[in-house]
């Protein structure tokens, strides 16, 4: 008996995430100018066809995996906005669970390091990491400025505490994602406690 076509596209969807997960431990390890399609399709056990059949081009599989990380980040930024609950426990979740994807998704951020960092990657993935990033700062200063009007949140500048925040779960990300020779944070606490006293 033949496969239904929705038994089939459950196939090709499942052969697709493969194919973005050896694709992007290779470019965490090489980065976007040192991998080639060949060695894409080599690490997902495929042809070059079978990805240029997928995708088209190389480009197109890095742009894959940045929307990819993209979609799910953005996933908890919309959660934590418009969530319930205070704002002060909205964020201690929104911090908790970035922390919770950077450890158990570590080739994506090194993926969207490549995206900022690489002259050579596609400017198209570029941009889905800014608009990202501008998006987590907005929701960020918006919870920070809800929780300091309740006294709950510490004082400062909503837009800065937010860069701040920002800039250490990069940070942390990146740590937690390479072979850094200092402790890691158990924790979100001491993260949370620069914000919420």
């Amino acid at each position: 008996m033949p496969r239904s076509e929705q038994a089939n596209q459950a196939i090709r969807d499942q052969r697709r995430r493969q194919l973005l997960d050896a694709a992007a431990r290779l470019f965490a390890r090489n980065g976007y100018a040192g991998t080639r399609i060949e060695d894409i399709a080599s690490a997902g056990g495929a042809s070059k066809g079978l990805i240029y059949h997928y995708f088209g081009s190389k480009e197109a599989v890095f742009v894959a995996l940045v929307e990819r990380a993209v979609h799910g980040t953005s996933r908890l930024l919309e959660a934590a906005a418009g969530g319930s609950g205070s704002a002060p426990m909205r964020l201690r979740r929104l911090i908790e669970q970035e922390m919770e994807g950077m450890t158990d998704d570590r080739h994506s951020v090194l993926v969207l390091v490549q995206a900022l960092t690489s002259d050579a990657a596609p400017e198209e993935a570029r941009k889905l990491v800014y608009a990202l990033g501008h998006r987590a700062l907005e929701v960020t200063s918006e919870l920070i400025a809800a929780g300091q009007r309740t006294g709950t949140v510490a004082a400062g500048d909503p837009d800065q505490l937010a860069a701040l925040l920002h800039a250490c779960l990069q940070g942390l990300a990146v740590s937690a994602a390479t072979p850094a020779p200092w402790p890691r944070p158990a924790s979100s606490d001491s993260l949370v406690r620069l914000l919420i006293p």
